[in-house]
């Protein structure tokens, strides 16, 4: 009977601390579209695999990029990219592994896949097509293409 009633207890001590077990709540999440301004930089030219056309500084600065919609036709020109946006709602770089991105982060990375390589590939992924940062627990961030 002892161990009947001991069997019983440990069962029930199980089932009462997994009660305050954390678990990992999903977080809702948000696509974030930004597109490269169109009005600024369209002389650079089509991105053309181990030609540097972009420049470095111009693409990680935020202020050369915007949340008004620049073009839908697909080409070779980089017209924007959609990428998970922190859930917080708070634009704050805290690193990738999350699977959220800040503005300025989502940026760093698009200039990463873009110029990654000995030699530097030049290159992104066309129109509508993703791309993984190599950070475990990255997110994909989708590259749009425009035709000028």
């Amino acid at each position: 009977m002892k161990k009947y009633l001991f069997g019983i207890l440990a069962i029930a001590m199980a089932v009462g601390f997994s009660a305050f077990t954390t678990k990992k709540a999903h977080k809702p999440f948000t696509t974030y579209v930004m597109y490269y301004d169109l009005n600024l930089f369209q002389t650079r030219g089509p991105i053309n695999p181990g030609t540097k056309v972009l420049d470095q500084l111009e693409v990680q600065d935020l202020n050369n990029w915007t949340t008004t919609f620049q073009q839908s036709a697909t080409g070779a020109y980089l017209n924007g990219i959609s990428f998970v946006q922190e859930s917080s709602g708070i634009d704050v770089s805290d690193g990738i592994a999350d699977g959220e991105y800040s503005r300025q982060e989502a940026v760093n990375e698009l200039w990463k896949e873009y110029s990654k390589g000995t030699p530097a590939a030049y290159d992104l992924p066309t129109n509508g097509n993703t791309f993984t940062p190599s950070v475990s627990g990255a997110s994909a961030i989708t590259v749009e293409r425009r035709a000028n």
